[in-house]
C-alpha cells in the first residue's frame, strides 16, 4: 500500500472510480460523463447536464475495501455543455496484518492499514461551436496514508483536456502531479499517470467504443486499453473492456512470483474485465468484474443519481 514496484507511493491512486470504466478496461478520460469524471478526466464534467452523486463500494484483492463518492454541479441553469464543480473521496482500508519480530507461527499482534484521498475539482469550458465542443479541467487533493501507528500526507492536482468532434471524443489527462509521500526517512514519489484515449459513437447502433494508452511512472511499459459499451435502450447496458499489460505484469498476475506460472484458460485471458449497467428514472446500478490473475478477483457496485 504504500508504494508499488518499490518506486511509486499511494498505488491506490491508480485505482480507478466507477464500475462502468472498470467494465470498459479503464478507457474512460475521453468518456468522463458521469460524476467518475473527478477522477479519470476532471474536463469531462463540463458535459454534464444535471447534478450526480455516485457512491462505489469495491472488494480488492486479498479482501481490501475501497468506497468511495463522487459529486458533480454544474454551474450553468439550463444544461448544456459548460462550467462545473466537483469533489470527491476515496478511501482504502486493510485489516489483520500481522506483525512479528521473529520467525514464530504466532504473531506478536495484529494491526491494519489505510488510504484516503479527497479531491476538488472544476471544468471550464474552452469552444461550445456546433459540433464541437472543447473543456479544461483541474483537480486538488488530499492524499493520507496510514500503516499502524505512521502517517503520511501528499498533495497533488489533475489535469485534464477534453474535446468532442461530432461522435468523436477525445481525452487527455495527467494525474498525481505533487509531493511524495514519506515515512520515517524514505520517501517515495506519487504515481504521476499520463492517459490518452479515443471514443467513438456510431450513428446508426447504440455502440460505445474506446481505446487509450496509459504511462505511469515506474512502470517500464506502456498500457493499452479498450472498452466498449453496447445499450438496450435506456435502461440496460452491457460493457467489455481489455488491458494490453506487459510480458512481465502478465506473468505476475499468472502467478510467477509465487514459484509457478499458471497456464489455466482463465488465467490466459487475465486483462479481460466486463460488466453491465441498469438505468431507471435518473438512478443508476453498475457491476463490474475484474480479475487478477492468481491474485484473485475485484468487483466493482456503483450507485448513482441525476437530478
Amino acid at each position: 500500500m504504500a508504494h508499488a514496484a518499490g518506486t511509486t507511493s499511494a498505488a491506490f491512486l491508480r485505482l480507478g472510480t466507477g464500475a462502468r470504466a472498470a467494465a470498459m478496461g479503464d478507457t474512460f478520460s475521453s468518456v468522463s460523463d458521469d460524476a467518475s469524471a473527478t477522477y479519470w478526466n476532471p474536463a469531462g464534467m463540463a458535459s454534464l447536464s444535471k447534478r450526480e452523486l455516485l457512491a462505489e463500494h469495491a472488494v480488492h484483492v486479498q479482501d481490501i475495501a475501497i468506497e468511495r463518492l463522487a459529486y458533480v454541479q454544474p454551474l450553468e441553469r439550463g444544461g448544456g455543455f459548460g462550467p462545473a464543480l466537483g469533489v470527491s473521496a476515496a478511501y482504502l482500508s486493510l485489516d489483520g496484518i500481522e506483525a512479528r519480530t521473529g520467525n514464530t507461527a504466532q504473531a506478536d499482534r495484529v494491526f491494519g492499514a489505510s488510504d484516503f484521498s479527497a479531491g476538488f475539482s472544476y471544468a471550464h469550458p474552452l469552444s461550445r461551436r456546433p459540433g464541437t465542443v472543447s473543456s479544461l479541467g483541474v483537480t486538488a487533493k488530499f492524499i493520507q496514508q496510514k500503516i499502524d501507528d505512521r502517517q503520511a500526507n501528499a498533495y497533488a492536482a489533475d489535469v485534464g483536456f477534453f474535446q468532442r468532434f461530432r461522435r468523436f471524443q477525445a481525452g487527455m489527462v495527467v494525474t498525481n502531479m505533487g509531493s511524495p509521500v514519506q515515512f520515517l526517512e524514505e520517501s517515495y514519489p506519487l504515481p504521476r499517470t499520463f492517459r490518452l484515449s479515443l471514443s467513438y459513437l456510431p450513428r446508426t447502433i447504440p455502440l460505445l467504443g474506446s481505446a487509450g494508452v496509459e504511462s505511469v511512472r515506474g512502470d517500464s511499459a506502456l498500457a493499452y486499453r479498450f472498452g466498449t459499451e453496447y445499450r438496450f435502450g435506456e435502461m440496460l447496458a452491457f460493457r467489455l473492456g481489455y488491458a494490453a499489460r506487459s510480458g512481465s505484469t502478465q506473468r505476475a498476475l499468472r502467478g510467477a512470483g509465487l514459484g509457478t506460472v499458471s497456464d489455466s484458460e482463465f488465467a490466459r485471458f487475465t486483462g479481460l474485465v466486463g460488466g453491465m449497467g441498469f438505468r431507471f428514472f435518473g438512478y443508476g446500478l453498475d457491476y463490474a468484474f475484474v480479475p487478477y490473475g492468481e491474485l484473485g478477483n475485484s468487483h466493482k457496485v456503483t450507485l448513482s443519481a441525476r437530478f
